[in-house]
């Protein structure tokens, strides 16, 4: 993550809320990160180089039609993708070039995903906290004059 000049966070619904969430957060950390909750916004028309940015992509299922085209679209544009889901087997999970897996059952009732996004808030402050330790080491600011 501290490697790209951008990092990208996706979501839709509540993924898309912790999307927003977790760009506010790692922004934070001093990681710059814009989250995108529209999948129906125009790609750009001439070829983009995305080889500074990363995609982290949250998704429950890891199923959802727009996340899988949003990391293809970003895979073969440069960028290095990252997922977080709660399948480590979905075709997201397979599909990116790092996966997290927070292995819950889904928890449906009638059209409503009701699974738990703890363990989601919990990873994206993990990596938020290890991103800034480590724009500390690279940095060579004491770590203690911070925190």
């Amino acid at each position: 993550m501290i490697e790209a000049d951008t990092s990208l966070l996706f979501g839709l619904g509540t993924s898309g809320s912790l999307a927003q969430y977790g760009a506010r957060l790692l922004a934070n950390y001093g990681i710059y990160t814009l989250s995108i909750t529209d999948p129906f916004q125009p790609k750009p028309s001439a070829r983009r180089d995305f080889s500074d940015t990363l995609l982290l992509l949250l998704s429950v299922s890891g199923e959802t039609a727009q996340a899988l085209q949003q990391a293809k679209f970003y895979q073969e544009n440069g960028a290095k993708t990252m997922a977080i889901t709660a399948n480590r087997y979905s075709t997201l999970a397979q599909l990116v070039d790092f996966n997290i897996s927070y292995n819950v059952p889904e928890v449906l009732m009638a059209d409503l995903n009701l699974t738990s996004q703890i363990p989601v808030v919990f990873l994206l402050e993990q990596i938020g906290i290890k991103a800034h330790k480590d724009l500390l080491k690279v940095a060579q600011i004491p770590k203690d004059s911070i925190f």
